[in-house]
């Protein structure tokens, strides 16, 4: 263990004595009833006092260090490379700083940290953990959870954590001033999702004082949460980017010239991966290999960290010397066997972590499949681990040093090894039930073979917009409402599913009555919408918006950043709109609005129809413009005339 994270451990353990001693064992001794006397219930209240200390000691140790790619496989103090995170509620104008002042009421009693791959979820989570920890007023629980199988009561699994005697009900949930950190939602494995989730639910009604702060990357599911706020991390200045290079090199040496070079960027395609840690870090890994370039596209990071593991050499040896892999592959036939493997168990569900044993099993099918190529899976495993540290060992179990390295090899593989299959893999990504959770591997192969995704993705969500723009069936008759309004109403509406709630702040409930039956019936027709609500308050009233987005418009979002202009822009004002709603009838009618049903009465006054069309413009991201569609798909249909074979003929 670090010397840093031994001299922490001491610095902190008076605040750890006081939460076991103190709050802790009083909480106990009370609850241990007198029926065999005063001994008995100190003896019981020490014991759990003292297990709950054992807990806090691990828990610091643990969440004081990280592993980084940068770092090759050995963990790095927190401290040394955390540089603060701002959260901003989803849909709100709030914001807090995850510094060192940060107090967890300003926050809210439910939250999930909502944002895509390298945001530094995790790594915040484990920042919370040890702040809250040093703070000594609440007691911690951390639980990644990619290890809950929701096969147990999530108050049964937090005991086991703790190491609490089931001598004590769950009273002691109740009791005590718990904050649970369920870090990693999306890492729940597929056939256990839905169990997770319920445990979670069941959890927060039956435990309403507990704090709970949970981190996903988006997906459908986590709508179940209704009485969670989302919050996201916002993308990072400048200045925090920098931060992070240096705190990465201990030497500054590196990181001196890559900011110089970062400053001196004048490609804007660049500088908006400075937004994200990871990508933060996946430059620094890749410019400390190849000093002379930054790579250009968010594949080629990954590619040049992975020669940088690959040839790394080790500076206490003479000039140039690099580790021999235990498996004796060039980088070539290694990198083919890691992408079959990526690919292979990406496709079985992906699950999070493995034995050694499940991991050698899994190289020796992929092996199989790579004619030529003859290695030992054993030493290859470790070469994952030890000489390409692209895994980490945690404990029994074995996981990808991040998960979008394993997204990362399973679309090279798609583009390397599985061409010719890549339109059918695409649409079978896209068409699951569960795309989100395949966001980033399509994400990353739009940017490493755009034309293809373009083809086989692309052109039938452009092709499904075009369509619903021409369809008139169910329009308003009301002609005072213009066609301009018609149109903004129906963009606003394609693969999505609105509803607008209205009432008074002093009827106010945590959630709006009715939600809970119209998420579960709008659920079971959008299983791949993503689903989110945007409170506000205009004077006396509040209003929500329920929202069900289609993976689809996430699929027109990649393909902006090629094409451009696909969406049309938002005024963002939402003064206006809202205050104009409030004063109509609406707001005293108690009941849901579905603004995709243009033949309810709300849909008939053309006033009402045009502020709900201002207020989802203000409110709503990536709403798509029918005339670009349009546009786009005729490019389509222009590059697939392909003039090649006449091209041939002529040579």
């Amino acid at each position: 263990m670090p010397g840093a994270v031994l001299a922490a451990i001491e610095l902190v353990r008076p605040q750890i004595e006081s939460i076991a001693s103190g709050i802790v064992a009083n909480f106990f001794y009370d609850q241990a009833k007198a029926s065999r006397g005063l001994t008995y219930k100190r003896r019981k209240a020490k014991s759990a006092s003292d297990s709950i200390k054992v807990y806090l000691e691990r828990l610091y140790r643990e969440c004081s260090s990280i592993n980084t790619l940068a770092s090759k496989g050995e963990p790095r103090p927190i401290d040394e490379i955390y540089v603060p995170i701002t959260l901003a509620e989803c849909n709100g104008t709030a914001k807090v700083k995850l510094d060192n002042r940060f107090r967890f009421n300003t926050i809210g009693h439910r939250i999930i940290v909502v944002d895509h791959a390298g945001m530094g979820k995790s790594t915040a989570s484990k920042w919370v953990s040890k702040l809250i920890i040093q703070q000594g007023k609440k007691i911690p629980v951390f639980l990644e959870m990619r290890k809950y199988a929701g096969d147990e009561p999530l108050s049964d699994h937090i005991r086991s954590e703790l190491g609490i005697s089931a001598d004590f009900d769950d009273s002691f949930l109740k009791g005590l001033p718990f904050f649970i950190i369920l870090d990693g939602l999306d890492e729940v494995e597929i056939e256990a999702s839905e169990a997770v989730f319920e445990q979670i639910k069941e959890f927060s009604h039956k435990f309403e004082k507990c704090y709970i702060m949970a981190t996903s990357r988006p997906q459908a599911r986590l709508g179940k949460l209704l009485d969670f706020k989302h919050w996201e991390i916002k993308p990072l200045r400048k200045s925090e980017a920098e931060r992070i290079i240096e705190n990465l090199d201990r030497s500054r040496s590196t990181s001196k010239e890559l900011i110089k070079q970062v400053r001196a960027l004048k490609d804007n395609s660049i500088r908006a991966y400075l937004k994200n840690p990871l990508y933060v870090t996946l430059m620094y890994c890749a410019f400390r290999h190849k000093p002379s370039a930054i790579p250009q596209k968010r594949h080629l990071f990954y590619n040049q960290v992975f020669e940088a593991l690959f040839d790394t050499h080790d500076s206490s040896k003479q000039s140039g010397w690099v580790h021999e892999k235990h498996c004796g592959l060039d980088i070539d036939d290694f990198s083919t066997v890691l992408r079959r493997y990526a690919f292979t168990t990406y496709a079985n569900g992906g699950k999070p972590e493995f034995s050694r044993q499940e991991l050698i099993t899994d190289l020796k099918l992929a092996g199989k499949k790579c004619p030529g190529i003859q290695f030992d899976p054993s030493r290859f495993v470790q070469d994952l681990i030890d000489t390409v540290p692209l895994f980490i060992n945690d404990g029994c179990q074995i996981r990808w040093a991040h998960k979008s390295l394993h997204e990362y090899f399973a679309a090279m593989f798609i583009r390397m090894d599985a061409r010719n299959s890549a339109a059918k893999i695409l649409k079978r990504l896209t068409r699951s039930s569960n795309p989100w959770s395949h966001r980033n591997l399509i994400q990353m192969y739009a940017e490493i073979d755009y034309p293809i995704f373009r083809t086989a993705v692309l052109r039938d969500v452009l092709d499904a917009c075009v369509k619903f723009a021409g369809d008139i069936t169910g329009l308003p008759t009301n002609r005072q409402i213009s066609t301009a309004d018609l149109v903004s109403r129906k963009q606003t509406t394609f693969k999505r599913e609105l509803r607008i709630y209205f009432r008074s702040i002093d009827e106010r409930l945590q959630v709006p009555e009715g939600l809970e039956e119209i998420y579960e019936s709008l659920r079971a027709s959008n299983s791949r919408s993503e689903m989110r609500i945007f409170p506000m308050r205009h004077g006396n009233n509040e209003v929500f918006v329920l929202t069900f987005r289609d993976f689809d418009l996430e699929i027109l979002r990649i393909a902006s950043e090629r094409e451009g202009s696909l969406f049309v822009g938002g005024t963002h004002d939402v003064e206006k709109p809202l205050k104009r709603l409030c004063k109509s009838r609406l707001n005293v009618q108690k009941r849901w609005i579905d603004a995709n049903d243009f033949t309810n009465s709300a849909n008939r006054n053309s006033n009402v129809f045009k502020a709900v069309n201002q207020l989802m413009e203000a409110i709503l991201d990536h709403i798509p413009s029918f005339d670009s569609a349009g546009k786009i798909l005729r490019e389509i249909a222009y590059c697939e005339s392909d003039d090649l074979e006449e091209l041939i003929e002529q040579i």
